[in-house]
């Protein structure tokens, strides 16, 4: 018989006779014969080229996002298939199915997967490089690997319960959290009582979130004094909080037995980019596992974040150009008479959709074509800095 019982009482199951929970094996990964390098198709994620099926298709390396998934289903995919990734083979993967969004990638590759390669995370050369394998070595910090090792339903040969995050301590103003090393997130987000003078910090709100994990909501973005992990800081880093993210973490944390002691949020490229992160330090996949941070002697491959004119938009296309789904806290572009449902066609005479952010430094106008409810008008728009230094 099986008795469905965490797996921490393994021993008294044993002691009634009852069958203890299978075990689920944890992705399998042949390196490359040789270091392997994936450019990124962004410039600031990365979003990469990986062999399935046969074929090559843009995906997210997400370390965060608990199973590789797709966001379109075809009638002859295989939801078993494996990946290539710089000359390594990752699988077979059990591929879920994204959630709905806007998304410009077919593909998803996520914690299953990646917590078990040699990966090195380069924000300024923009690439990805996969070790031959894994090199033991102290780090910056060390890292915990989550894997409850269960199968879903304590099914034989079922699909691995999950998560597989790798989690690190990290230094909040003081407060030492626990973090999931996050490839996949714009920002670094924690939970509400990480930041208990959240009141008389400078704070930018009605920031639009979308997660997978705490659905659709509106947050706030404060900047850290300092954030650190494993003794190397970023300072002023941008940190999102808001109550929605502590109900999703504590419910994501209900779906799985044996789960960490706590899980305070995820730290995302807003962090990472300021170092060469290696995720591929430890004796193998599972043991001894640190993350390696080397900070980059120069930091112009990325820009300072929440300079604008104090929008949110989402591509249109009738009319064609980026629609305003909302106006911030601080907004520039509120003073200049812009509303939600605007939609921005050109931005200094360069198509909306086209033109790079940021669109200026503090102190530029910008000059702004834009429908205004089907009929046409123009704006100039200061940009400034919408979230100062604590």
């Amino acid at each position: 018989m099986r008795c469905h019982t965490p797996i921490s009482l393994a021993i008294a199951l044993l002691a009634l006779g009852c069958d203890p929970p299978p075990r689920c094996p944890h992705a399998q990964v042949v390196p490359p014969a040789t270091e392997g390098r994936v450019g990124w198709l962004d410039a600031t994620r990365p979003r990469v080229e990986i062999g399935i099926s046969g074929g090559t298709h843009p995906a997210l390396l997400d370390t965060a996002f608990p199973r590789s998934s797709l966001s379109a289903v075809g009638s002859s995919f295989d939801f078993f298939a494996p990946i290539t990734l710089g000359g390594a083979s990752v699988g077979p993967l059990q591929w879920g199915v994204l959630f709905p969004g806007d998304l410009d990638f077919e593909f998803l590759v996520g914690a299953d997967a990646l917590s078990y390669a040699p990966l090195v995370f380069d924000a300024r050369a923009a690439e990805t490089r996969v070790e031959r394998d894994f090199t033991p070595g102290p780090g910056a910090a060390p890292l915990s690997l989550w894997s409850t090792g269960l199968c879903q339903d304590d099914r034989e040969n079922g699909i691995p319960e999950g998560p597989d995050l790798l989690l690190v301590e990290a230094d909040l103003d003081g407060q030492t959290l626990t973090l999931a090393v996050d490839t996949g997130a714009d920002l670094t987000f924690v939970r509400q009582g990480a930041l208990p003078d959240l009141a008389t910090r400078p704070t930018l709100t009605g920031l639009p979130v979308h997660t997978a994990f705490a659905g659709d909501f509106t947050a706030t973005a404060t900047r850290a004094r300092a954030l650190s992990v494993g003794g190397q800081a970023s300072l002023a880093s941008p940190i999102l909080t808001a109550p929605q993210l502590d109900v999703g973490l504590d419910a994501f944390l209900q779906q799985f037995r044996d789960p960490p002691p706590r899980l305070d949020g995820a730290l995302g490229r807003s962090f990472l980019r300021e170092f060469e992160v290696s995720l591929a330090l430890g004796d193998d996949a599972v043991t001894g596992r640190a993350i390696g941070l080397t900070r980059f002697d120069t930091q112009t491959h990325w820009s300072r974040d929440f300079v604008g004119i104090g929008i949110a938009t989402a591509p249109s296309d009738a009319p064609l150009g980026l629609r305003i789904g909302a106006l911030l806290s601080a907004s520039p572009a509120r003073d200049a008479g812009l509303q939600v449902g605007d939609v921005i066609a050109t931005v200094n005479g360069v198509p909306a959709r086209q033109a790079s952010q940021p669109w200026g430094q503090p102190g530029d106008v910008v000059h702004l074509e834009l429908d205004h409810g089907g009929s046409t008008r123009t704006a100039d728009v200061r940009i400034a800095d919408l979230l100062p230094d604590p």
